[in-house]
């Protein structure tokens, strides 16, 4: 299993992932009043299996917990907002970037066994059903990606909201 995560993970830092992670870095500095004294969670690192071994045995003193392309990954994503806003102090932040709706499953291969994309609209929702204020929307970038010979862009959205407190 390590072996397979190291041979995929050489890949990840291409030239157009490290373009789309800056961007997509930019679009959540405009969009949430960035402090340098905060403290911050980088959700969808790995597979977290250390987390969920510690996370109830630990305290979580999080200002900004963001996010990108992981959510279309993980089956549960109501539980991941859940735990992620236990994980926020009041008034802290939430920025998660991820892949717009894909029914055609242009962006991943054939066998690719996530969602399809997320609906942002679905998932701002979520959020304000969850209490978050200025819960915000917008695509941060659009990415061109080849599938069988024919290139696909993609939005890929950002969605902001604010724990209350």
């Amino acid at each position: 299993m390590a072996t397979d995560f190291d041979a995929a993970a050489r890949t990840w830092d291409s030239p157009e992932k490290v373009d789309r992670s800056t961007r997509i870095a930019e679009a959540i500095a405009d969009a949430v009043p960035l402090d340098p004294a905060w403290s911050a969670l980088d959700y969808g690192c790995g597979t977290g299996q250390l987390t969920w071994h510690l996370g109830d045995r630990i305290h979580h003193p999080v200002d900004l917990a963001y996010s990108a392309m992981a959510l279309h990954h993980i089956p549960d994503t109501a539980a991941v907002l859940g735990n992620l806003t236990a994980s926020l102090h009041p008034g802290g932040w939430v920025a998660l970037a991820d892949l717009d709706a894909d029914p055609a499953n242009t962006f991943h291969a054939d066998d690719f066994d996530g969602h399809r994309g997320i609906d942002r609209h679905a998932l701002a929702a979520s959020l304000r059903e969850l209490g978050y204020l200025d819960v915000a929307e917008r695509t941060a970038l659009r990415a061109t990606k080849a599938k069988h010979g024919t290139d696909h862009t993609h939005d890929i959205f950002l969605v902001t909201g604010r724990r209350p407190g």
